[in-house]
């Protein structure tokens, strides 16, 4: 599974603490950017892709929980 947001939000995100080792004194935007580059073709593989924006935590979890039911209704016999 994927959760994809824009690299702005997430830029925005992990800015807000200094706990993120790959993006400590640098631009995180920038480093974002770098990742996508080497990262996003592999998660476009995943099975299922949830946007989770800019959404409350509760918004996601249930897009989450919905795509998971979907995929599990698709695969059912």
């Amino acid at each position: 599974m994927w959760l994809k947001a824009d690299l702005e939000v997430l830029a925005r995100r992990v800015g807000r603490r200094d706990t993120r080792p790959l993006v400590a004194g640098k631009n995180p935007l920038d480093v974002l950017r770098a990742q996508a580059l080497e990262r996003y073709d592999l998660f476009a593989e995943a099975d299922i892709t949830v946007e989770t924006g800019e959404t409350a935590h509760n918004v996601a979890v249930d897009a989450i929980v919905k795509a998971l039911a979907a995929r599990a209704a698709a695969d059912a016999p």
